[in-house]
């Protein structure tokens, strides 16, 4: 977990980054309801060079 303060304009924003590596994690779709609970945005990183990436994406 990062935190940061992002200040622009007079105005300053307090962030929280944290890494989560879910999806292969077993129970991972009854997990992910919890883990989200007041999550604003998300990124979303995929190895898209690999097959088995690929073919995941059509659950």
């Amino acid at each position: 977990m990062k935190k940061l303060k992002i200040s622009k304009s007079g105005t300053t924003v307090d962030l929280i980054l944290m890494t989560r590596d879910l999806i292969g994690r077993e129970g991972y779709h009854t997990l992910h309801s919890r883990t989200f609970v007041g999550v604003h945005g998300a990124l979303l990183v995929a190895d898209l060079t690999r097959d088995e990436t690929l073919a995941s994406l059509e659950r």
